[in-house]
């Protein structure tokens, strides 16, 4: 058996189906759900080495939740370019599997401001978000500059990464004020 026959007998070793309908209801853009937690897929993501190969197989396979879930998790940051990184959250579906990707694995990326950077630069919306959820895991970094990136973006029309923008605003002005930053 090979290591995506594994990993998906996993996936439905431990299914959900109450979690998988209510995704389903909900309008999650997927046509597979197996329902699996956060907690069920790191569990089943530890039991694999790095695999590059798998994890691009998996990205691969845009219409399972879990597999778009559990992918960021099988790399190590130096298996991603900054390019592959903006394609793959332009690419996304679903703002879950880009707050998973940016905090399983891009936020650890050496690169991960250029990121930010170039999905800013980008037209796709989901880019735009993938790159404000990514600023939330780095913007201690150089708050000065996440802050205006942040509050730029918040003014673009795009709901949701305007929504996470603004809090991100709010969150940076906070810390300011309290720790003089």
């Amino acid at each position: 058996m090979n290591k995506m026959q594994q990993l998906k007998r996993r996936f439905f070793a431990m299914r959900n189906g109450v979690i998988a309908d209510a995704l389903r209801r909900s309008g999650e853009p997927y046509r597979i759900f197996f329902g699996l937690n956060l907690p069920q897929i790191k569990e089943i993501a530890a039991d694999f080495a790095p695999d590059a190969e798998l994890a691009a197989a998996l990205r691969a396979d845009p219409g399972c939740r879990e597999s778009q879930m559990i992918a960021p998790m099988l790399l190590t940051p130096e298996d991603v370019t900054v390019t592959e990184a903006v394609e793959w959250l332009a690419k996304l579906k679903a703002t879950e599997a880009s707050d998973i990707l940016c905090h399983a694995l891009l936020r650890h990326h050496p690169q991960a401001s250029e990121i930010v950077d170039a999905a800013l630069a980008g037209e796709s919306d989901m880019a735009h978000y993938g790159a404000v959820r990514l600023m939330w895991n780095i913007f201690r970094t150089d708050m000065a500059r996440y802050k205006d990136l942040a509050a730029t973006e918040a003014t673009r029309g795009n709901t949701a990464a305007a929504i996470i923008a603004r809090n991100l605003v709010e969150e940076i002005e906070f810390l300011q004020e309290d720790f003089g930053n």
